[in-house]
């Protein structure tokens, strides 16, 4: 599922990228563009699945997921995060966070591939968190 917001189709227009500059139009060539994106991740990922159902919505990223979750019946939602932390996290908000916080149903996050071989550090907690640490003997985390 790929939530297109409002200021995705905006920057498109400014950006020049697209002959019309009727939103309507842009907006319609955008999804195609997305639909083409998501039938060819879906076909890489999914090798072995006959039919993986690829949903484009239009609004709100985790209200838009939510909806549709609720409307079909969903059991579990499993969401990607980007692995912003700190600052970043806090200006730019989470829609994974969102969607744990106000799902009606069990969510499953997972970290990107490029974040799933690193481990947290002493280091990172402390500068994320703005914590210090006592020194221990073991130095277990």
């Amino acid at each position: 599922m790929h939530v297109i917001e409002n200021q995705q189709i905006d920057q498109k227009i400014k950006k020049g990228s697209r002959t019309h500059t009727k939103k309507d139009y842009v907006f319609r060539d955008y999804k195609k563009e997305v639909r083409e994106r998501l039938k060819k991740l879906a076909e890489e990922k999914f090798p072995l699945i006959e039919n993986v159902e690829l949903v484009i919505q239009h609004g709100n990223p985790y209200k838009e997921i939510l909806k549709f979750v609720i409307e079909n019946k969903i059991g579990l939602i499993v969401v990607a995060t980007h692995g912003r932390t700190g600052f970043a996290h806090v200006v730019i908000g989470s829609v994974a966070e969102k969607i744990v916080r106000y799902s009606p149903v069990p969510v499953l996050t997972v970290k990107p591939e490029e974040l799933g071989d690193k481990f947290l550090t002493r280091e990172d907690v402390e500068k994320e968190l703005h914590l210090k640490f006592k020194p221990d003997e073991l130095n277990l985390f």
